[in-house]
């Protein structure tokens, strides 16, 4: 029994001390912002409001309604970066939205089979490019976060093939496209996607791939 409760205290004392240094390495998101998918890069949906409190909230009023003008269901997750909040609305449009006031700032129409989940946010080191990415059905594009227009030197003409580049025809993927927005670290953009795994199977028959 003596030796039970010591091996326990063993594996307490080694746990305590794994969880200590893996936490070094962890950052320290403030969640005060949110401007990724989730809120913050940990993706926790968790923003740190400590001026509502249960004394207050009732107090809280609507400080402005943006009307979309349509009648889509969608998942989409709204971001907002500085002042600005991006949204979709206007029949699978991006829109950029004063967060302070409601008032539209531009309008990228026609993007329908946009990410259903949401869009990514980029920004260069000395803060003076800005831009927000996303996938549109087997593309990967970029457009510019305050102007709302396409990055042309953005891949080929604006658009990256998510089709390109995975050993085999391109012929063969009828839609590559996450329903996810994917995560940004630092200039890289990591994403998952559905490239139909089973294109080499023939009509009535099943295969093992080793």
């Amino acid at each position: 029994m003596k030796l039970t409760a010591k091996i326990a205290g063993i594996i307490i004392v080694l746990f305590c001390f794994v969880y200590a240094t893996i936490n070094d390495f962890l950052p320290d998101y403030a969640h005060n912002t949110w401007k990724h998918y989730g809120g913050s890069p940990d993706q926790s949906k968790y923003f740190n409001a400590s001026q509502i409190t249960k004394e207050n909230v009732n107090q809280m009023q609507v400080a402005w309604v943006y009307p979309t003008m349509d009648s889509v269901f969608n998942f989409f997750s709204p971001i907002v970066v500085d002042t600005i909040m991006y949204v979709m609305a206007k029949n699978y449009s991006l829109v950029a939205i004063n967060a302070q006031t409601g008032k539209e700032i531009w309008i990228h129409a026609n993007l329908q089979g946009l990410t259903r989940r949401g869009i990514n946010y980029w920004e260069s080191k000395d803060q003076k490019n800005k831009r927000l990415l996303f996938t549109l059905n087997n593309t990967l594009q970029a457009i510019d976060a305050l102007t709302g227009k396409s990055i042309t030197t953005f891949g080929k003409n604006g658009y990256v093939d998510m089709r390109e580049g995975l050993d085999r025809p391109v012929s063969s993927i009828r839609r590559m496209q996450s329903m996810m927005p994917g995560v940004i670290f630092e200039d890289l953009i990591i994403m998952g996607s559905a490239p139909g795994e089973g294109y080499f199977s023939l009509p009535g028959t099943l295969e093992l791939i080793t």
